[in-house]
């Protein structure tokens, strides 16, 4: 971070390799993977109410889908991202706030299976905040995305939310989102996966509402019903198990759920969070297709949490889940960590999937069981 006449600067690095093996996780194949990545940003304040904002990213992926055999097929690419940014804030009024910017987007891909591949996007936005009487809050915004040939998207989105009394807060929000599809969906195959440069941007509307009841000084119970309306949403989908997945749009896909909970927060940090959320998904015209993703959604989870973080800076978590996915049977995940935190060297024990499940997230590949990791971070600049 560095101060200047026009004010804070900040830069930011990072870099990672990471090369692990990935037997049967894209299909029956003893794979071999490694991903490099390395990210760059500078974010400029000018005075008190401008923003800009500039960052590069350059992945890389070596991906082999027969460790012992890798002439049948290996994968490489490389991938840049440059992103620009500038924003703005004006406080109009004590309680009304106006906030409006514009970026830029730019992205390709060089890829012996994917091909050589660029775009670009960009969009402008606009908001504003509305803070009245400590009691109600009203945030309407919308976006103008322009990207491909001419063409172009339009999000607006409204949220607010009232203090019924001293300790129940209502809310809502309506929202429209936006997504291309990735390079991936568009050209990458594999034995297992084809894809389709001719899918089409997926669309939707999201409804949300929602209660907060502060029960007592240190609880909160909280009640969410949401429903996503989807239009040419994307997923790999195949006629039979003998068949690859091929990337698909659907027509109209719906998610209707409720989410709902209890926390507490006490001394020593400790925190007790009760969780449950539930989901119903329905496609208008499914056409005897199996999905990969889209309806392999946990139709029910309970979460059980709980932490503490000792005077003497050991933080401990334990959490307890049960998970109903879609047409799959109900099984239950038992994580542990606990780590020291006092000092810049700090050493801590991950043990994860205690009860030994034998689960899936993605259809056919099957999930790590009972696992420990040992580590210990290092905490460099900055204040301990």
């Amino acid at each position: 971070m560095l101060r200047t006449r026009w004010g804070t600067t900040r830069i930011f690095l990072s870099g990672l390799d990471h090369p692990f093996g990935a037997n049967q996780f894209y299909g029956d194949y003893n794979s071999w993977e490694r991903t490099k990545a390395w990210y760059a940003a500078v974010h400029q304040a000018i005075g008190e109410n401008t923003e800009l904002t500039f960052s590069y990213r350059r992945h890389t992926d070596l991906f082999v889908l027969l460790r012992d055999d890798p002439q049948i097929y290996t994968n490489r690419h490389a991938d840049e991202t440059f992103d620009a940014a500038a924003r703005r804030h004006h406080d109009l009024t004590k309680v009304l706030r106006l906030s409006y910017g514009a970026e830029g987007i730019q992205d390709s891909i060089i890829s012996n299976n994917l091909g050589t591949h660029l775009r670009r996007q960009g969009a402008a936005y606009a908001n504003l905040d509305l803070r009245a009487l400590k009691r109600f809050s009203l945030s309407v915004g919308v976006r103008e995305q322009v990207y491909g040939h001419q063409q172009s998207f339009f999000a607006p989105t409204v949220s607010g939310a009232a203090w019924l009394s001293q300790n129940v807060k209502l809310r809502a929000s309506v929202s429209r989102a936006f997504r291309l599809p990735t390079y991936t969906e568009l050209y990458y195959s594999d034995p297992s996966d084809l894809p389709n440069p001719n899918l089409k941007p997926e669309q939707a509307m999201t409804y949300e509402a929602g209660l907060d009841w502060h029960l007592q000084a240190h609880w909160r119970a909280f009640a969410t019903v949401f429903d996503r309306d989807e239009k040419n949403g994307i997923d790999y989908v195949r006629g039979s198990a003998s068949q690859p997945w091929m990337a698909e749009n659907f027509d109209r896909l719906r998610f209707t759920g409720v989410e709902s909970g209890v926390e507490g927060n006490f001394a020593h940090s400790q925190k007790v969070t009760v969780q449950f959320t539930a989901i119903h998904g329905a496609l208008e015209d499914e056409g005897g297709e199996q999905s990969e993703y889209a309806f392999n959604y946990p139709s029910q989870n309970a979460v059980v949490t709980y932490q503490v973080l000792t005077p003497q800076g050991i933080l401990a978590r334990t959490k307890l889940g049960i998970v109903h996915r879609y047409q799959t049977n109900a099984f239950a995940l038992w994580d542990v960590s606990v780590g020291w935190t006092a000092k810049r060297v700090r050493p801590y024990l991950q043990l994860t999937n205690l009860t030994n499940s034998d689960y899936e997230d993605i259809i056919g590949v099957n999930m790590p069981g009972r696992a420990a990791l040992v580590g210990v971070e290092i905490q460099g600049w900055g204040k301990r």
